[in-house]
């Protein structure tokens, strides 16, 4: 599913503790990613003179656009006026892609195809605390709780230009997902001078809308972490030289950073029965990890 999301957003700080936020949501197929359109691909139960079996596939794309809103109040502050106490709110409108493509059977055209994807409304809210917050170190913890309404993406019917719907009853129900996670951040490091090092842990866990085989679709608890270093221009790299002359000519930069990162997604064993395509009834066990390694350069 290769839908881009382009964000332009404008952000105005109404007081020293209070700024809001609005911007646009403009989602869009790109080419750049996959094939530059939706697929979803099933294995046909039988009907319309397709035999039972065929790899079915269908396709389309479309540019839709909806809106984001988001407020961000700082209740406490410290002695250097840092934030201790943050509290988000986000809102995000839903979304309707007319998906204009095909219907394949085995890979080959069957007709040309229509349906109607809603992306849902979202609701988030997020408090955010640093108990401990110096010069020296900083602890950081953090709940967010998303809200997603899904009831109201009610199917995804396929409509032929024969004038035949293939019926896809979705009737998703609502989910929330809740979000813990903490940082504990060094700013000084004495046997590491003009260095910084970030240590991250968290825990969510997600309800599942519905059953899909095509993705994992069950309640998941997700435990990831990670570590962060930045090299200050003042630190020195490898004990080598300063990070702030790693650079090409006139480019020095301010510092240098690295992030790496773990989770792992525990999804709980589901078993479907009575499916209306029978080939996807049976037990579904999944356990998903991923990784990440990132490189970043400030001048």
């Amino acid at each position: 599913l290769p839908l881009l999301d382009v964000k332009p957003t404008l952000a105005y700080r109404l007081t020293e503790n209070l700024s809001l936020g609005l911007g646009a949501d403009i989602y869009t197929f790109s080419g750049l990613v996959g094939e530059g359109h939706v697929e979803r691909q099933s294995v046909w139960p039988g009907g319309l003179g397709i035999p039972a079996g065929t790899r079915m596939e269908l396709w389309g794309g479309d540019t839709a656009a909806g809106f984001n809103a988001s407020m961000l109040y700082t209740a406490f502050r410290n002695q250097e006026g840092k934030p201790l106490a943050n509290v988000g709110l986000v809102y995000r409108s839903k979304a309707t892609l007319h998906l204009n493509g095909n219907l394949l059977a085995n890979g080959r055209p069957v007709s040309d195809a229509t349906a109607t994807l809603v992306l849902p409304e979202v609701f988030t809210g997020a408090v955010a605390v640093w108990p401990v917050r110096t010069s020296f170190h900083e602890w950081k913890l953090e709940v967010d709780v998303d809200y997603v309404r899904w009831n109201e993406l009610k199917n995804l019917d396929v409509h032929l230009s024969n004038g035949i719907t293939i019926p896809q009853p979705l009737n998703w129900k609502n989910t929330y997902a809740v979000m813990v996670g903490t940082e504990y951040k060094r700013l000084s490091v004495e046997s590491l001078p003009g260095w910084e090092m970030s240590f991250r842990g968290g825990y969510t866990y997600q309800q599942s809308q519905t059953f899909d085989p095509g993705i994992p679709s069950a309640d998941v608890n997700i435990v990831g972490g990670g570590v962060g270093l930045v090299c200050q221009a003042r630190g020195k790299l490898l004990g080598l030289m300063s990070c702030g002359d790693v650079g090409v000519g006139s480019m020095k930069p301010k510092s240098i950073g690295l992030e790496l990162s773990y989770q792992a997604s525990l999804y709980e064993n589901r078993t479907v029965t009575g499916n209306r395509n029978p080939v996807v009834n049976g037990l579904y066990k999944t356990t998903l990890h991923t990784g990440g390694v990132s490189f970043k350069v400030s001048y």
